[in-house]
């Protein structure tokens, strides 16, 4: 699943109380798992159309500081380890859709090369 049903991020509202509350609510779990240094909360929306067989890859260059997330089609990953970075929660189970390359081991320092 990718990211066309979600709103342009211009069509969001900011930040309202019931956000608020919702986002203090999802602390409150977080914390009482024990996972606040691991999961946090993403905004989900869109800036462009991706096509159906599109996924956002991270690349990240460390000595530049930089991180760039861009489409690319889900064969070109298919044969690579990756793991996912940003899940969404409105299906019937937790779905990736944003992913990180990674070694054979699952490390971050895995392939670099643009897709």
């Amino acid at each position: 699943m990718n990211w066309n049903d979600l709103p342009n991020i211009d069509d969001l509202d900011v930040l309202t109380e019931r956000d608020e509350q919702c986002l203090k609510e999802i602390k409150g779990v977080l914390e009482r798992h024990n996972r606040t240094r691991k999961f946090g909360i993403t905004l989900l929306h869109s800036h462009f159309v991706l096509n159906d067989d599109e996924v956002f890859l991270e690349h990240t260059d460390a000595v530049a500081r930089t991180l760039v997330s861009r489409p690319i089609t889900i064969t070109e990953i298919a044969n690579k380890p990756y793991r996912p970075t940003v899940w969404r929660f409105d299906g019937l189970k937790a779905h990736g859709c944003s992913y990180c390359p990674t070694d054979k081991d699952g490390d971050h320092n895995g392939y670099k090369e643009p897709c």
